[in-house]
């Protein structure tokens, strides 16, 4: 059997030791900086995806109220131009509206002058027919159906002049 000694227990301890700081040395802190660098890349990636997510966000916020402002500036405009629109209707239906009365009451004058001068041209040749009459009445003596004959030949004389 192995007896142990002291002598090769506190060299194996050394070894141990010098096996230890050694490796540690050669591959812990490599590894461990390599872990480490690797974990603050990795969370300088996720803290760089979050900072661009929330610009993203920011700019689409932005969009959205732009696109908001555009739609209502259109309303307003499509708002104003019906506006503008109705009022040159009311402008030109009023213009029309005048021009029609205007024309109307040109029309009236008109009629009524034409009206005042067939008036007078009846006047006159009715008064003439009378005075025909009356002189060819006054010539001779008129029995009740002359009278008669004498009355339609003059209502017959002035329906034809008022026809004229």
């Amino acid at each position: 059997m192995i007896t142990p000694s002291i002598t090769t227990f506190l060299i194996t301890i050394i070894n141990v030791g010098v096996l230890f700081f050694v490796l540690r040395a050669i591959l812990f802190k490599p590894v461990t900086k390599f872990m480490e660098d690797r974990t603050k890349k990795i969370g300088d990636t996720i803290a760089q995806a979050e900072k661009d997510k929330n610009q993203a966000k920011l700019l689409l916020q932005q969009y959205e109220d732009q696109l908001k402002k555009a739609d209502g500036e259109s309303e307003n405009i499509i708002r104003a131009a019906r506006e503008t629109a109705q009022q040159q209707a009311s402008l030109i239906i009023a213009d029309g509206k005048e021009a029609a009365e205007k024309l109307l009451a040109n029309a009236r004058t008109q009629i009524e002058s034409e009206h005042k001068a067939a008036m007078a041209r009846f006047r006159a040749e009715a008064a003439g027919l009378v005075i025909a009459a009356s002189g060819q009445l006054l010539l001779r003596e008129i029995g009740k159906d002359d009278n008669r004959r004498y009355a339609e030949q003059l209502l017959a004389e002035l329906g034809t002049a008022i026809g004229k």
